[in-house]
């Protein structure tokens, strides 16, 4: 069995602008002059400070791996549960970005193919992902690496479904992305999602997979991008 997730944002996307502007109500009174485009999130739990200084942790890691590493800067206001995200327009990546940085984000693989079946992993014992060219059958794939934890409960739990044909689902944001029959233990500590993946989408949900969890609800209030 074979399931791809059509990788999409949160439903919180709001109407884009065609031009960087100023909003006196976010963190910063003035637009930086050395960013073209802005993402504002607005984090609507009621969380506590530290809570919130974990949000804008994850918001920085998020950015981190979908943006470039050193074109971003990030502020934080806890009485207006705002964070501001200011960075450079990157073809091809900012727009995603956009769509998914404020996701859930919550990966899980179940035994079976229901999102009722029994949960066995999640986001903690993900290492990191990555998009591959597989030469043989000239498609693209991406990798799941489990930590060490991962590592041995995936062999455990492929080893116990492996003689029973039982498939082991894949889920993101209780989306099923992929679910395939397990034949043998899988003991080397990596997965393969494989489909019909372009170069693009196979580097966008190892992107995903490899933001973390956020667990806290945050939406994206307003975002200009400066193609």
């Amino acid at each position: 069995m074979l399931y791809l997730l059509s990788i999409s944002g949160c439903g919180n996307k709001s109407e884009s602008k065609s031009s960087v502007r100023i909003d006196a109500n976010i963190v910063s009174s003035e637009q930086s002059n050395e960013y073209d485009s802005y993402i504002i999130y607005s984090v609507d739990s009621d969380i506590n400070e530290y809570e919130f200084a974990e949000v804008t942790n994850i918001i920085k890691v998020r950015a981190m791996e979908g943006l470039s590493a050193y074109n971003r800067k990030v502020d934080a206001n806890y009485e207006k549960r705002e964070i501001k995200l200011e960075f450079n327009y990157e073809a091809n990546w900012s727009d995603f970005f956009v769509e998914t940085s404020a996701c859930p984000n919550l990966l899980e693989f179940r035994k079976g193919d229901s999102y009722t079946d029994e949960l066995v992993l999640n986001n903690d014992y993900i290492n990191k992902a990555t998009s591959t060219y597989d030469e043989l059958t000239m498609n693209w794939a991406v990798v799941i690496e489990f930590n060490d934890a991962g590592k041995n409960e995936f062999a455990m739990i492929t080893e116990e479904i492996s003689y029973s044909n039982t498939p082991i689902s894949i889920w993101l944001d209780k989306e099923l992305i992929y679910a395939p029959l397990v034949r043998e233990p899988i003991t080397d500590g990596t997965t393969i999602i494989t489909g019909n993946f372009s170069q693009q989408s196979a580097a966008e949900l190892a992107m995903r997979i490899n933001f973390p969890h956020l667990p806290y609800d945050v939406s994206v209030k307003d975002y200009s991008l400066t193609k």
